[in-house]
């Protein structure tokens, strides 16, 4: 952080923990930290492997068990209901397969995404991912951005009447104007829950009235749970069921959490998109996505899921993780905002509670001084500037409570230490060197223009030395004076 790499050379885990080389134990705050229950060695030999893969195969029984009883009494999956599963070994394999059956199934080729989005690093993930082709070759035209459902930092707020309306008129202005110039819709793609554009919770109602416009369009509504998926949000087993219970995608997307670390992943899909894939005659299969051992890794996962009753583990933690950062808000005005739901959390860091302009150098620090109290943690958003809280499904009561006193200890730390939150900006006595954040600082360096040479930071200048010349201008906006010369 702070323009330093910092490696953690991960020897051994369990649970939440990370123990490092030397000192105390870690506590890692993102997912992925291994479970220590082995996978029984029956499950090796390749039994149930056709749970990824078989169209109507034990997956989808497990991952879906309310679709599929609704068409158990039905007496048939329904052309709606999410009854294929095709195997793969890690997220943006899904995402592109699901890319491919969308464009297959409708015909069409245009992507519609949100805002900041991050779909997988494949050259064609990579082509629907704002937060990455600005940086790089820029969007294509048949990628349309519409805005992220925020409603603390979007065109539409908390105090917005109906923001999953407002919201979801962006979409059907965006599918319009795509029609207006005769092209056509493929798919709608959308994390449950955008991650990297800051932990959003879009307004419940959004997805509904997109699906609408998208499939009105001709296209489909895929549903990216990479992150959010299998029980973290705690009410519901995925994170689209928060938008209703009528609500199903046409293309769920998942991995990640299904392997707990290993390469696993997984696209679900209705019968009618499955068919039209089939329908090509071009075989599709994947080397390391339908394993045995992959298969025996997703099956153990979801058993120590229901075993341990992790889905409402998350709820219960979830829930008291946020009263605690509520508690957080209300002592430190740097916290702007606190949203989440089970263990997905977002701490919004601003400089300005008016303007809600984004704490991103503080966020920075923040984050330093919590690995120095061997807590991970990392920030997401456009700003960079929010708290992402996604720590492993047995994250306990006593974690949430120890990580949350941390945080309180440096916040309050900064303020003693600091003239502001907002600003970083150093104590009187040591200002000289440090100008305020934000700002463009221009220090004048005073160095020998014979010897070529920078006087090191406190030094000074003997009455007998020659003449010297403002020979180096520095544009820094590090808090530390030190580093700033070194730079």
């Amino acid at each position: 952080t702070g323009g330093r790499i910092h490696r953690l050379h991960q020897q051994r885990g369990a649970r939440w923990a990370l123990p490092p080389s030397r000192g105390p134990s870690s506590t890692r705050t993102e997912p992925g930290a291994q479970h220590q229950q082995p996978i029984p060695a029956r499950q090796h030999c390749g039994l149930r492997t056709e749970a990824f893969g078989d169209p109507a195969g034990e997956a989808l029984r497990v991952l879906f068990p309310e679709f599929w009883e609704a068409a158990v009494q039905e007496g048939r999956p329904s052309e709606s209901c999410l009854s294929s599963a095709h195997r793969v070994s890690r997220r943006s394999e899904a995402n592109d397969l699901a890319l491919r059956l969308a464009r297959q199934y409708t015909g069409h080729w245009d992507v519609v995404v949100l805002d900041h989005a991050y779909h997988g690093h494949l050259s064609s993930l990579i082509d629907i991912s704002p937060y990455k082709f600005r940086g790089l070759d820029g969007q294509k035209e048949w990628v349309h951005v519409a805005p992220l459902p925020d409603t603390y930092r979007g065109p539409y707020r908390e105090d917005h009447p109906n923001p999953a309306v407002a919201y979801a008129s962006e979409v059907k202005r965006v599918v319009s104007s795509v029609q207006e110039k005769g092209r056509k819709i493929a798919a709608f793609f959308a994390e449950s829950l955008p991650s990297v554009g800051g932990q959003i919770i879009p307004p419940a109602g959004y997805f509904p009235e997109v699906a609408e416009h998208v499939r009105r369009a001709g296209g489909v509504f895929v549903a990216d749970e990479i992150q959010v998926g299998f029980g973290r949000v705690g009410k519901h087993f995925w994170a689209f069921q928060l938008q209703g219970e009528d609500f199903v995608p046409d293309i769920v997307t998942m991995g990640k959490s299904i392997g707990n670390g290993h390469p696993v992943a997984c696209v679900a899909t209705t019968q009618a998109v499955a068919r039209a894939f089939e329908a090509t005659g071009v075989e599709y299969f994947n080397t390391f996505g339908g394993s045995p051992v992959s298969c025996a890794v997703g099956l153990a996962v979801l058993d120590v899921l229901e075993k341990e009753q992790l889905q409402a583990h998350a709820a219960c933690v979830g829930s008291f993780l946020m009263e605690l950062l509520g508690q957080q808000k209300a002592k430190h005005p740097i916290i702007g905002d606190i949203r989440g739901v089970g263990l997905f959390v977002g701490v919004d860091l601003i400089k300005d509670k008016a303007t809600r302009t984004p704490a991103t150098e503080e966020a920075d620090y923040l984050v330093s001084r919590l690995k120095e109290n061997y807590i991970l943690l990392s920030t997401d958003g456009p700003g960079r500037n929010v708290l992402k809280f996604k720590p492993p499904m047995c994250f306990s009561l006593d974690n949430a409570q120890h990580v949350v006193a941390k945080l309180d200890a440096i916040l309050t730390d900064m303020e003693e230490k600091m003239r502001s939150c907002e600003t970083l900006r150093l104590q009187p006595e040591a200002a000289l060197l440090s100008p305020p954040l934000g700002e463009c600082a221009l220090l004048l360096v005073l160095g020998d223009p014979e010897l070529g040479s920078l006087p090191s930071a406190g030094s000074f200048v003997p009455q007998q030395a020659k003449p010297f010349v403002c020979k180096h201008f520095v544009l820094t906006d590090d808090p530390f004076p030190q580093s700033s010369f070194n730079t």
